[in-house]
């Protein structure tokens, strides 16, 4: 089986894999130039917030040995979104520095990156490239919890906003014909008595024409979210389907019982990690002794937030124990195939994000796994990370 080059995001990281080699991580100088020019200004000017906070408190500054060095593997800055450059092999990429994005393209056959702009308070994500015009088609959030799609010309100048409404658009893809529609997902926001948003609905896939300007649903249920369209130019569409979970549960009278019940156990337990806090940050020793010194939290058991849905990967990653090929989503995560004529096909279940290219070849991974799937049907395993959040069919 003959395998592309590919790339994807993994925890923030943009990463780059050819036939026949490992995986390596793509630099960028941009990137680097921040965070040398961020840690400059952490070590100038970081003790004035220290010294400060502890003197609000009454108290003179402990040794903060410890918490530096506990914080000083953390990544602020943060790949978004990827897609294709103007040429073959080259990238196109959002980086998130924390209150400002940036938007990149890069030539791996040179190593030379071209920012096409920044820009504070700019929240985008979800990037995509149309191949033709190179018109670049994004997700913006907005202050009151929505989000639209909005598109740039080929440089980066002048985004405009193309969808309004009281809606969370994300994932824009434009159709592989090369013309002006686009299909995305969107789900509508409920909102309570006093304006903010309480309940995410369901996602529904839509299509929009940017010639007439006419939004229309292509397939939209109550049960189910409908995820990361792309369409081929002969009308077959491709989709993650998962069940509709709601937001807000009511939670039935046994479960507040035990609640209230482990009120005064929760409240211990809330007291002896405070003073545990404390006893790090003075004197670099936990209280608790027995069982061993104290272990760093393991980065990869935590909760994720997928499109509104709430992910336990602790679970996730318990089950990986009985099978090499569970993911971090559940197995009712499924990639899915709709002819023009409505036919479905499930092709993959566990899916967490996927990329098809114009020869029919599907790449996908479950978030710790990456699959190829040829036109055939035959898979092969392609690579394994940590936290696999977006895959892309270079060439």
């Amino acid at each position: 089986m003959t395998v592309p080059t590919f790339a994807y995001l993994a925890e923030g990281r943009l990463f780059l894999q050819s036939p026949g080699a490992d995986a390596h991580e793509v630099v960028s100088a941009f990137v680097q130039d921040f965070e040398e020019r961020q840690a400059k200004q952490q070590k100038l000017h970081g003790w004035k917030g220290e010294s400060q906070v502890w003197g609000e408190m009454g108290m003179s500054a402990p040794q903060m040995a410890q918490w530096n060095q506990a914080t000083a593997g953390r990544r602020t800055v943060k790949f978004r979104s990827l897609d294709h450059g103007p040429a073959d092999g080259e990238l196109t990429y959002l980086v998130d520095f924390g209150s400002m994005t940036g938007l990149f393209q890069y030539d791996p056959k040179t190593e030379q990156e071209r920012r096409l702009f920044h820009r504070n308070n700019f929240p985008a994500q979800d990037l995509c490239r149309q191949p033709t015009h190179g018109r670049i088609a994004i997700s913006v959030s907005q202050e009151d919890g929505t989000k639209r799609l909005a598109i740039c010309e080929a440089d980066g100048c002048r985004p405009r906003e193309i969808t309004f409404g009281d809606s969370v658009d994300e994932m824009p893809r434009w159709r592989h014909d090369g013309s002006d529609q686009m299909v995305f997902q969107s789900a509508g926001i409920g909102r309570d008595a006093n304006g903010f948003a309480s309940v995410l609905g369901p996602y529904a896939i839509q299509r929009l024409d940017l010639k007439s300007e006419a939004v229309t649903t292509v397939i939209e249920d109550d049960q189910f979210d409908y995820l990361q369209p792309t369409e081929l130019a002969d009308g077959t569409l491709y989709y993650l389907r998962r069940p509709y979970q709601p937001g807000v549960r009511r939670q039935s009278i046994w479960t507040e019982m035990v609640d209230i019940l482990l009120i005064p156990y929760r409240l211990a337990r809330a007291g002896y990690y405070f003073l545990n806090f404390f006893s790090m940050m003075f004197s670099g020793q936990p209280l608790r002794t027995a069982g061993g010194p104290e272990r760093p939290a393991d980065p990869n058991t935590r909760m994720l937030s997928l499109w509104g849905q709430m992910i336990d990967t602790r679970k996730q990653m318990a089950k990986s124990k009985k099978t090499d090929d569970q993911g971090l989503v559940p197995k009712d995560w499924q990639l899915v195939r709709r002819s023009p004529a409505g036919t479905e096909d499930v092709l993959a279940s566990g899916v967490l994000t996927f990329d098809i290219n114009v020869n029919g070849e599907l790449l996908y991974t479950n978030g710790r796994q990456i699959w190829l799937r040829k036109p055939d049907g035959t898979t092969e395993k392609l690579g394994t990370d940590h936290f696999i959040e977006r895959v892309l069919i270079v060439g």
